[in-house]
Formats: C-alpha cells, structure tokens, sequence
C-alpha cells in the first residue's frame, strides 16, 4: 500500500513540477529575500575556504550559513491560535444556519448538495455552490435533476446575490414549464467553503478542474498535512460513486466536531473536500454519512451526476 501511494505521488510530481516547488516560486519569497544571499555567500565562502584552506574564510561560510538557515526558518508565516480560528467559523456558520433556518430552511446532510454548476452566468467552476431543499433531495439512483432549477434560477437575471429561492419564481410568463421548477422549494447559496478552494489552488498553482482523482488526494494531503498542519494523514479514495474519505489528526478532529453539530455542509474541512471533489469529477457531492473521533474524521461522498 505504501508503495502505491509513494509511486502516485512520483507520478503527480512528474506531471506537475511546480508543486514541489510551491514554496520557492510563490510563498516564500519574503523569507527569502534575507535569508537567500546569506546562504549564497556563506556556501561561496565555505567552497573557497576549502581551495585556499583557510580557517576564517571556513568560520566565515558557517556563520553566514547557520544565520541564513536561522532568518529563513524564523521569518516563516504567523500562526493563530486554533480556538480563534474555530470561533470565527462558528459565529459565521451559525449566522447563515439561522438564516436559513428563519427561512425554512435546514441544511442537514439529507437536504444540502455542494456542486459547481455548468452555467457560466453562476460562475461555473469559480464558484462552488450549496443547494439547500427543504423536503431532502430529490434523486433518482446516482442523478439529482439540479439542471433545470438552475436554469430556471439563472434565467432571472443572477446579478451576484449570494442566495435565491428556486422554485417560487412565476415562469409561466416566460413559456416554460413551472412543474420543472416548482418540483420542491430550494434555497441557493454560495458555498463558503469556495474562499479555501481559491486558497488551496493558489497554493498548488493549479486547477482541481484539470486533477484526477489521484492527483486531488495527493494534492489534498499536501495541503492539509504540509501546508496547513491541520492533519497528520489524510486517505482519499474512490469507489463507482462513492468517495470516502479518512482525515487523522486532533486539529482537524476538533474543528469538524464543533461545526458538525450545525451542519456538515459549513464544516470548512469536509464541505472543501466536498466542492474539491465535485470540481474535479464534474459532478455534484452530497455528505452520505460522517463519524467524527478524538483524531479522526472519516467522510463518505456521494456523487450526483446533475441532469
């Protein structure tokens, strides 16, 4: 098993070079700018110390090495303390959870879809959206007819507004059929999640539209584990149209404990996994089930093809 993971993560790495040089070509920088002639010169001084064997030009290279290594390493990003972190989360949530909920609404793992929709007046795949229904979605096996509230939703003039009512538009004045709309009342919202997913790809200076199912577990798991800290092992995998995923690690354990209990579909962990998986498959995801542990997060996807 071992092997087959470290042989996709040579393959993504052979396919995609600048991911192992994120930090150089992007991030970094700043910590360079100090830190980087420092180590040239120590590293020049050390190579003439050895042709010429000479002690101070050794003392010299060691010196400008060791405070080169020391700037780089201390000038690295600020970190914030994980309770602030989960407390700004929570209040956000929260609000949008009793929005919704004033409106009706209830975005439980039975009535809330992550997707990104196919129309380009949405955003198509720059913006990832929650699709909310107040009686639970509505499927038929693995395809979910999501296309025809969107147009519908679409067709009423999208000026950037974060949510909309799908279903309670008048479209008989327009020659379509309202029983294609009218179905059930749902809610549109734009996933808060999206903000991650920008970050994330900034990050790996790529696409997830343009990844493979391997290529997004192997970018997923840099991400949280190297990037980020948030995780110390991170397994995604794919069955027909099941993905399950496993995230180990107290931090991550704690954040998805705590925005679990108002919904799943807000949780920034699972819900960016979610849009990261429907971005790179092309197809909608609805949180089938999630258990949650002291250092453990285990997640299943469902996948919806979207009609």
């Amino acid at each position: 098993m071992t092997e087959q993971v470290e042989d996709k993560r040579y393959k993504y790495v052979a396919h995609h070079p600048q991911a192992s040089i994120i930090r150089l070509n992007r991030h970094d920088i700043r910590r360079l700018t100090f830190a980087l002639p420092m180590l040239v010169v120590g590293g020049i001084a050390l190579l003439f110390s050895y042709i010429y064997t000479s002690l101070i030009l050794t003392f010299i290279g060691l010196g400008l090495t060791f405070w080169g290594s020391v700037i780089y390493y201390i000038t690295s990003s600020r970190y914030y303390p994980a309770h602030l972190f989960r407390a700004v989360v929570e209040a956000y949530s929260k609000s949008i959870d009793s929005t919704l909920s004033s409106l009706g609404y209830n975005i439980d793992i039975t009535k809330a879809v992550l997707f990104y929709p196919r129309q380009l007046r949405l955003g198509g795949f720059t913006q990832g959206y929650i699709f909310v229904n107040k009686d639970g979605i509505m499927q038929k096996g693995n395809i979910i007819q999501l296309g025809q509230y969107l147009e519908g939703w679409d067709g009423q003039g999208s000026n950037g507004g974060s949510s909309n009512t799908i279903g309670s538009k008048d479209t008989s004045a327009r020659g379509e059929t309202p029983a294609a709309v009218s179905q059930y009342s749902g809610m549109l919202i734009k996933a808060p999640a999206q903000g991650l997913i920008d970050l994330f790809e900034s990050r790996l200076d790529s696409n997830f539209a343009l990844m493979s199912m391997d290529e997004l577990s192997m970018s997923i798991e840099r991400l949280l584990i190297e990037e980020f800290m948030l995780a110390d092992r991170v397994e995604i995998s794919r069955e027909d149209d099941t993905v399950r995923v496993t995230v180990k690690g107290r931090d991550t354990a704690m954040i998805c404990s705590s925005m679990h209990g108002i919904s799943t579909a807000l949780c920034p962990i699972c819900s960016s996994i979610a849009l990261a998986v429907s971005k790179s498959t092309g197809k909608a995801v609805m949180v089938k089930e999630s258990s949650i542990g002291k250092r453990r997060v285990d997640t299943v996807y469902s996948l919806l093809e979207m009609v």
